[in-house]
């Protein structure tokens, strides 16, 4: 199915993240956290360069360093990002500060393998800075924030990219399904943190 196209999208995004929280976050917004929900705005991107603009916003009941954890492993990022087949870390800098990784997705049996090569920078249990590096994507680019709530108890996390897909379906379908999977990729990630928490 189509959407099947764009979960394989983000399962590129899952392992990346941007970091300049754009979205507002009022006393409605806030509360919406609180209870489990999501922030998202989807836009165009003028620049040419990408199919859309994705920024979110999720709470997550565990502190940031558990969170970072959860994002950085390539082990776990197969039990929550859907159709992902392989993540693995091709390069790491000596300081631990940074990586290149590869991701395998696959959506339909007739169809090859995807792959996205990125390279993430870590500012650890704070911030990702991610950007596509080779693959089949035509363009990443983004960020994650690791803000810390409660004490350092919860996180909030603000998650910023541009995806150019490089597939030939216009910009405003991808952008369509990147609105509905998105959030479920969130919860998603924010369940195997919980899991991994109680463990």
């Amino acid at each position: 199915t189509m959407r099947s196209v764009f979960k394989v999208i983000l399962a590129y995004l899952a392992m990346t993240l941007p970091c300049h929280a754009e979205l507002a976050i009022d006393a409605a917004a806030a509360h919406r956290l609180r209870e489990g929900g999501v922030l998202l705005e989807v836009t165009g991107d003028d620049s040419g360069e990408a199919d859309g603009r994705i920024q979110a916003v999720i709470d997550i009941p565990a502190p940031p360093h558990a969170v970072f954890a959860t994002m950085t492993d390539c082990k776990r990022a197969l039990k929550f990002v859907a159709q992902l087949t392989l993540c693995r870390v091709l390069e790491t800098a000596s300081d631990g500060r940074s990586d290149v990784r590869e991701h395998h997705s696959r959506w339909l049996a007739i169809l090859p393998e995807m792959i996205s090569v990125f390279r993430s920078d870590y500012t650890p249990d704070r911030e990702i800075r991610f950007r596509g590096v080779g693959g089949d994507l035509k363009f990443l680019e983004g960020k994650w924030l690791l803000q810390p709530m409660q004490n350092g108890q919860t996180t909030r996390l603000f998650y910023d990219a541009r995806v150019g897909a490089g597939l030939p379906i216009p910009g405003f379908i991808i952008r369509a399904a990147l609105e509905a999977d998105v959030p479920e990729l969130l919860k998603a990630l924010r369940m195997e943190v919980v899991r991994g928490a109680g463990n």
